[in-house]
């Protein structure tokens, strides 16, 4: 089968983008955001059974990124989360 033309513009409705936002009325989300916040270290453990500490740069709808003591970043998908807590 051949197309001919352009594909369709996807097209991304207003309900959507609202769904891709962080929900900042989460008890979660405000804490991860203040760990942001404070630049606290954190250690947080992976399905994977990996134990990984450093501190959390920022946070989105699926990820967030973790930087260790060496600055090096490291993309953590939420669904591979275990549990994430504070350093004392």
């Amino acid at each position: 089968m051949i197309i001919v033309g352009k594909m369709p513009a996807l097209q991304v409705c207003a309900q959507d983008r609202i769904m891709a936002e962080l929900d900042t009325g989460l008890p979660s989300i405000r804490q991860l955001q203040s760990f942001i916040k404070h630049q606290q270290e954190i250690e947080l453990k992976l399905l994977t059974d990996d134990l990984l500490v450093g501190k959390i740069l920022w946070q989105d709808e699926n990820c967030l990124c973790l930087v260790d003591h060496y600055d090096h970043n490291t993309i953590i998908w939420r669904q591979a989360l275990v549990y994430i807590k504070t350093k004392p």
